[in-house]
């Protein structure tokens, strides 16, 4: 029996997993949709699979072709856990489109890497670039994770973090938002606030976008939950840099100062990775995201010390006015190969209490 649009959405309103319209395959703890556009964005079918799926407590996998790319929100949802990314090929069979691992359908989990019985775990061919390459990109993608405590208040306006962030580092302000790809309504935080409050007390995520065809694009979820003390607002940012560009250390450290004065920053880490112009993806390897740098905003400071903060391994930088400092740990002048080291050593040291407090 074929079922109308009005069926289908009254199924997923009504939370019927068993009638989701975007599944075309199931396992015991496991879906799959299928996708076989050029580019596959973070649909709102897809949103809802992986919000109705996932409070089911089982695994979103989304299939395509090996010629397709993923948008950045939905590659990041996909490299996370309970989630995957396969890639069905004629040649390779199937493998992860993350990490290149060769896969097999399992009625319980779903796709699962295929158990390797001698030897180290390695990628289908082709995944990786041959040891005389590099990988070839046409951007450094910087990765910010930003965090803000907000009291609560009834005349909070969220949003001004993305903001103050967007500008400082690409000179754009967002232009549009939504609760999924692609973000058609413009930017407008009282409109983002608004859809927060509605959906109070769960949780809340949208996504930002910059300009089109901007020289430094960008992309990321905003999320929104309460907290005990008011509001938990988290901003995953990726800005694409062009080729031959340095990723702007500067422009990051004028964002930590404007954060801090603006008391909209409780920590930062940025990481950077070889990618696309776009910002999409392609199922092939392009190394690992390394640790560029990390800030705490004022509240930890405040915890911690600013001696302690300012001892930490990694030399901190102070930034913002004195009655709410920041402080800018610049891991790119770590050696990079102690880089990700270095940062658990940072936030390890950071979170350790402070003795003479």
């Amino acid at each position: 029996m074929s079922l109308n649009p009005a069926d289908l959405i009254a199924m997923v309103e009504n939370d019927a997993p068993e009638h989701h319209p975007s599944v075309d395959r199931r396992a015991e703890e496991a879906v799959v949709i299928e996708m076989e556009r050029p580019v596959v964005p973070l649909t709102s079918w897809i949103a809802d699979a992986i919000a109705v799926f996932g409070a089911e407590g089982m695994a979103v996998q989304v299939m395509t072709p090996p010629t397709s790319r993923l948008t950045h929100p939905l590659w990041a949802l996909l490299s996370g856990p309970g989630a995957r990314w396969v890639v069905e090929d004629e040649e390779r069979g199937y493998f992860d489109g993350v990490n290149g691992l060769p896969l097999e359908w399992d009625e319980t989990k779903g796709f699962r890497p295929v158990p390797q019985t001698t030897g180290p775990v390695t990628p289908v061919a082709d995944f990786l670039p041959s040891p005389d390459q590099s990988p070839s990109s046409s951007a450094t993608h910087v990765l910010l994770d930003l965090t803000v405590d907000h009291p609560a208040s009834e005349d909070l306006v969220l949003g001004g973090a993305a903001e103050t962030v967007a500008s400082a580092l690409t000179g754009d302000l967002p232009a549009g938002w939504s609760t999924n790809e692609p973000t058609l309504r413009a930017w407008d935080r009282e409109a983002v606030t608004a859809t927060c409050k509605k959906r109070a007390p769960k949780a809340s995520r949208l996504f930002v976008a910059g300009p089109h065809g901007a020289e430094r694009p960008f992309i990321g979820p905003l999320t929104v939950k309460r907290t005990r003390a008011g509001l938990l607002e988290t901003l995953s940012l990726a800005v694409a840099i062009p080729l031959g560009h340095a990723v702007p250390h500067d422009d990051l450290m004028h964002a930590v100062e404007l954060l801090a004065a603006e008391r909209l920053i409780r920590t930062m880490v940025v990481n950077t990775l070889p990618g696309r112009a776009d910002l999409t993806y392609d199922p092939r390897w392009m190394g690992a995201p390394k640790p560029f740098g990390m800030a705490i905003g004022q509240a930890p400071v405040e915890e911690i010390g600013l001696e302690h903060a300012m001892s930490a391994p990694v030399p901190g930088i102070k930034l913002g006015p004195e009655d709410c400092t920041a402080v800018w740990y610049p891991l790119n002048e770590v050696e990079p190969k102690k880089a990700i080291s270095s940062l658990q050593e940072l936030t390890s040291y950071l979170m350790t209490p402070n003795p003479t407090i």
